[in-house]
């Protein structure tokens, strides 16, 4: 199965803790379709969702079809089990005033925050995919930013893979991602140069470190209050008299 880093974490994870556990003593010919019902029914009554339950029936299911097609068993008793029906519940979006308390919130906390809780606000992008967003990849120009990786955890720390859908798309910007973007650019250009450190044109645009980079090189993070500091600083020392300012 191509399957994402984060999947097959998880995948592992339910399999070492329930699926091997409840299944793991019966041979795979001797399987059948009562004791995956079993195992729904008794993941289920710890709490879980059924579409947790579902998960574990899409591993079995797809290990069981492995299977037969290998002629290890003689059919895939899974097809014949009933996990629990999932229903789709209704996503209910944050009103506009909770988003702005949201992003002020994340800005006295941390300015970095702020401009990718605004562009998750007004483009729906997803975590991964903001995360993975580089400066190459915006076209201040045209008013759009391609979004063609999504940032995922790896064994060691972090990675990059395709999108969800495994497709690149473009998503136009209006003028408020603009000017968010524009502001955050001017900001990390700074903080950059205050740390003598140079920001590539592909770095990422959402980077913890100064340098722009998705993993630590170097000693190039700087703490956010120092950081803001430093940067207050400056723009005292650009307004001082005899000074012009840029």
């Amino acid at each position: 199965m191509d399957l994402s880093p984060t999947t097959l974490r998880v995948y592992r994870a339910q399999i070492e803790r329930t699926i091997r556990p409840a299944l793991g003593s019966i041979k795979v010919q001797r399987l059948g379709a009562k004791d995956l019902d079993d195992l729904y029914r008794a993941i289920k009554e710890k709490g879980s969702s059924p579409k947790t339950v579902r998960n574990h029936h899409a591993i079995l299911a797809a290990a069981l079809h492995q299977a037969a097609r290998w002629g290890w068993v003689r059919r895939n008793v899974a097809e014949m089990a009933k996990p629990p029906r999932v229903t789709q519940r209704v996503v209910r979006p944050p009103s506009v005033d909770a988003a702005r308390q949201l992003v002020v919130a994340a800005e006295e906390r941390d300015r970095r925050l702020a401009p990718l809780l605004m562009l998750a606000a007004l483009t729906g992008m997803r975590r991964g995919e903001l995360c993975a967003l580089r400066w190459s990849d915006l076209d201040l120009d045209e008013g759009q930013i391609e979004v063609a990786r999504s940032v995922v955890l790896v064994p060691g720390g972090l990675g990059e893979k395709t999108t969800k859908t495994n497709r690149t798309r473009r998503v136009a910007l209006d003028e408020i991602g603009l000017t968010v973007l524009r502001a955050h650019r001017a900001r990390v250009e700074e903080w950059a140069r205050l740390a003598d450190e140079e920001l590539r044109p592909d770095a990422f645009i959402f980077s913890p470190y100064v340098d722009g980079s998705l993993l630590r090189r170097r000693l190039t993070a700087v703490p956010a209050r120092q950081r803001d500091q430093l940067l207050h600083q400056s723009q005292r020392r650009a307004q001082a008299p005899g000074r012009a300012v840029a």
